[in-house]
């Protein structure tokens, strides 16, 4: 059993990682933004730990930051 703990561990280990490396990428276009988005949508669906509020964070700032380079004439007003 312990070995059989182990190859789990790791395997989650690399999941984790994997998420933060694409939690943690900017998006540049329309493109990567919608990615972002779907991406967010199956990992709720699929994962077994939701994602943390700061990767959420990340992912909302990642996205609006993407749409404001893209169209930088757009205003937002509260």
């Amino acid at each position: 059993m312990g070995d059989s703990q182990h190859v789990m561990y790791a395997a989650m280990d690399v999941e984790l990682e994997v998420l933060d490396t694409i939690v943690w990428t900017s998006a540049t276009t329309i493109a990567g933004a919608v990615a972002l988005l779907e991406f967010w949508s199956e990992i709720r669906k699929a994962s077994r730990e939701a994602l943390q509020d700061h990767q959420i964070d990340t992912l909302i700032l990642s996205i609006a930051g993407a749409l404001r380079d893209l169209h930088p004439n757009v205003t937002v007003t509260a």
